[in-house]
């Protein structure tokens, strides 16, 4: 029976995941057993269907690493150090605001902020700023360029703690809406630009600035969805129409002078605000690392001369934005904006110093994209109304350590309680209560009084949170953003995100893994172990030997089989090297069950008796159990120089537990490995 290398319960880790110290002592115990045997056994049924490998968290074939992209950034910004706009400009104002804000969240940006303010013009657009000389000729000039980065420039201060003005925001929406093209897109100056209509034609940089104006200038009015929804979607037809990423598309003046870098820039800005992934097949994330990547220059500067500074800047913004963890795959059944989950991330960026992303995601699921983000949000109105083969994806997706939050958008009916339904037949074996009931949904990140998430459901086991069910008031609550009011919403979902990422701050699944992907290997030997069906969650843990199989495998071709569990009430099959007997609630053996295993291990069978989250209760009563089969001297902790806590057996194949590292969550850790 081993006991100690555990995270507390209340920490909910995640389903199926196996802490490294808890790896290390079953594969002793599997190579121990094996070793004991001579040669390996038969693997039992031949004709049980073999377990469906865990889904993948990331895409098996990132298009760069994450080392690539580091370096580009560096060179960067080795090329930027004393550069920077100087001027009165808005084009250098907003990059020298956007700057401090990601390098010195706590600058005083104040100054910055309201001289961009004061720069709006009377329509809601900005012109180039008054050390430039087409503004001190014409005063009156607006454009879509520049009013875009003064947008992005104040939506960062915003979203960082600066007060600016509703009243900004809205009118450059109007702005952006008034200039929109007929074919959808956006050009350069908008109709009746004095003294002249520059590039006013529609094409790519434009498109792409005039989308991230309506994005980062949400309408407040909710109600009105086909308003605020038909320019964005207007805007994304056309640009998915001509999408492409080796020139901006549909640019018809000098090549000399295409913004290629700055339409790069607002492509990976778009998808970050917006959630969108891809664009028909492309991935727009990896498009942008790609084409950026490709065009650097031997002095780590992107584009020459005028342009070089300000290229560059943006080109290691967007490389760095790249970079960003996904938090959240968002599934919505509705034709709604996303504000709930634009703010809710935002916040937990902002709170954790950690910014993190979201993307958008359809119903058919696929399973690459679903295992991009730790939380698949479900955003319905009434019920979960998924295609036939989403179950089986679904119950993958929660088994590899995934969360899944369904957010109903009304507050009237019983939908929480019918989509609480949906996962109850999924999960069986699970149960739900009240989520004010799983107490770290309360206490995780932050603060949350119970009769705050009134309503809510969880559905889960001892050992995680898995599901939950959030009725309406969280949904508008969310959408409203964050105030005194809706303190709680934010404070459970803030709650929700730390029990997912198992950290604070919170974290997601890197887009760009730092190393190649985990190779699967196939064992040429293995040793049979099937769990022990008990009175308690026998189950918990469902891809344990998956992965110590992998383990093992990898070190020394040797592996683990998973038989069907072993059921005590009959004699203990033959073939059955090592049993498995673990859970989170106390078990209870009858006499018969008692009398079943007693021959299996007077004849040289293996039991290993652990608790999944180092449940003292489920210690105590196995312990019991084997006092009472075996006398009270029987069970005793081993001694650090026993061969199952050096690893000296068979040859030295096992494992050294003699010293460990534990979580921060274990209170007073042992030395090393426990085993009685």
């Amino acid at each position: 029976m081993t006991t100690g290398p555990h995270d507390i319960p209340q920490a909910f880790p995640k389903r199926g995941a196996i802490l490294p110290v808890a790896a290390s002592v079953l594969a002793c115990l599997l190579a121990a057993a094996m070793a004991q045997q001579g040669q390996p056994p038969d693997n039992g049924d031949d004709s049980k269907t073999p377990p469906l490998p865990p889904m993948a968290w990331l895409r098996t074939a990132p298009p760069v690493s994450d080392e690539t992209i580091l370096k580009a950034i560096a060179r960067g910004d080795d090329f930027l150090a004393g550069r920077a706009p100087a001027g009165d400009t808005v084009l250098a104002r907003s990059l020298r605001l956007m700057q401090a804000i990601t390098d010195d969240p706590a600058a005083d940006v104040a100054a910055d902020v309201a001289w961009l303010v004061d720069q709006q013009l009377e329509g809601g657009g900005w012109g180039f700023g008054p050390d430039h000389a087409h503004t001190r000729e014409y005063p009156a000039w607006s454009d879509l360029g520049n009013t875009q980065l003064a947008v992005a420039a104040l939506r960062a201060a915003d979203d960082d703690g600066a007060d600016v003005p509703d009243d900004v925001f809205a009118r450059a929406r109007q702005y952006c809406i008034d200039s929109q093209n007929d074919d959808g897109g956006w050009g350069f100056s908008p109709l009746g630009a004095e003294p002249l209509r520059l590039r006013g034609a529609t094409h790519g940089s434009m498109t792409a600035a005039g989308l991230n104006v309506l994005l980062d200038c949400p309408s407040p009015n909710a109600q009105d969805a086909d308003h605020r929804l038909q320019p964005l979607a207007r805007g994304l037809r056309w640009l998915l129409d001509n999408y492409e990423v080796e020139h901006v598309p549909n640019w018809q003046w000098n090549p000399d002078d295409e913004p290629l870098v700055t339409y790069l820039w607002l492509l990976g800005r778009l998808a970050e605000r917006s959630g969108i992934r891809n664009l028909g097949d492309h991935c727009i994330r990896d498009d942008v690392v790609t084409r950026l990547l490709a065009g650097q220059n031997a002095d780590g500067s992107w584009s020459r001369g005028e342009t070089g500074v300000v290229d560059t800047a943006l080109a290691v913004a967007a490389l760095s934005r790249a970079r960003r963890p996904v938090l959240v795959n968002r599934l919505s059944l509705l034709n709604d904006y996303g504000v709930d989950t634009i703010n809710w991330v935002r916040h937990v960026s902002a709170a954790s110093g950690r910014p993190v992303g979201w993307q958008r995601i359809g119903r058919p699921l696929p399973p690459g994209v679903l295992a991009e983000a730790p939380i698949l949000l479900i955003v319905t109105e009434d019920e979960v109304d998924l295609p036939p083969h989403a179950p089986g994806l679904l119950l993958r997706f929660l088994e590899d350590g995934g969360t899944i939050i369904v957010q109903i958008s009304r507050r009237h009916g019983d939908s929480v309680e019918r989509a609480a339904e949906y996962f109850d037949d999924m999960l069986p074996s699970w149960y739900d209560k009240p989520l004010s009931e799983f107490p770290a949904a309360l206490s995780a990140g932050a603060t949350v009084a119970p009769q705050a998430v009134e309503g809510a459901i969880g559905i889960g086991d001892d050992v995680r949170l898995a599901v939950v069910v959030l009725p309406g008031k969280v949904y508008d609550d969310l959408s409203s953003g964050p105030g005194d009011e809706t303190a709680d919403a934010f404070g459970l979902m803030t709650n929700l995100a730390v029990l997912v990422s198992g950290s604070s701050p919170p974290v997601g699944r890197l887009p760009y893994v730092p190393h190649e992907p985990p190779v699967s290997f196939s064992p040429s030997r293995g040793v049979p172990v099937a769990r022990v069906w008990h009175s308690g969650d026998w189950y918990v843990c469902p891809h344990a030997f998956d992965r110590v199989s992998d383990t093992m495998a990898a070190a020394i071709s040797i592996g683990a089989s998973e038989l069907p569990p072993e059921d005590l009430y009959r004699p203990v099959a033959q073939g059955r090297p090592l049993l498995w007997m673990t859970g989170t609630q106390p078990t209870k053996l009858t006499k018969s069950q008692r009398e079943n295993l007693l021959p299996y291990l007077e004849n040289g069978g293996m039991l290993v008796m652990e608790s999944a989250v180092g449940n003292e209760d489920f210690n105590y009563v196995n312990k019991v159990i084997m006092e009472g089969m075996f006398g009270a001297a029987a069970l005793e902790r081993l001694p650090n120089d026993h061969p199952l806590i050096t690893g000296e057996f068979g040859g030295g194949m096992g494992s050294d537990l003699t010293s460990a590292t534990y979580t921060e969550a274990v209170t007073d850790p042992p030395a090393g490995a426990e085993l009685y």
